[in-house]
């Protein structure tokens, strides 16, 4: 079962070109900044440099967006994060 993350992510976006385009794509008007995934998952879209550090290895490219800017999440526990620490 997908769960919807508690919190906020900030994606970044490569340029205003890219962000209309994920705009188009999604269907959703030119003002918009977020977007949900199928999941209910909000994501913001910003327009910035990406991230100097690249991206993983074996990583594909993603032609809009250059990656996370930040991640926030709302966890009832410390034990809630021990998931969430191996990767980030």
């Amino acid at each position: 079962n997908p769960q919807v993350i508690d919190g906020r992510v900030v994606l970044n976006v490569k340029s205003e070109e890219a962000l209309r385009t994920i705009q188009k794509n999604a269907n959703v008007s030119s003002s918009t900044t977020t977007l949900n995934c199928p999941y209910g998952n909000a994501f913001k879209l910003e327009v910035s440099p990406p991230d100097p550090r690249g991206v993983q290895s074996g990583s594909s490219v993603s032609p809009t967006i250059n990656g996370i800017k930040a991640i926030e999440l709302n966890v009832k526990s410390e034990d809630d994060l021990k998931g969430i620490k191996r990767f980030y």
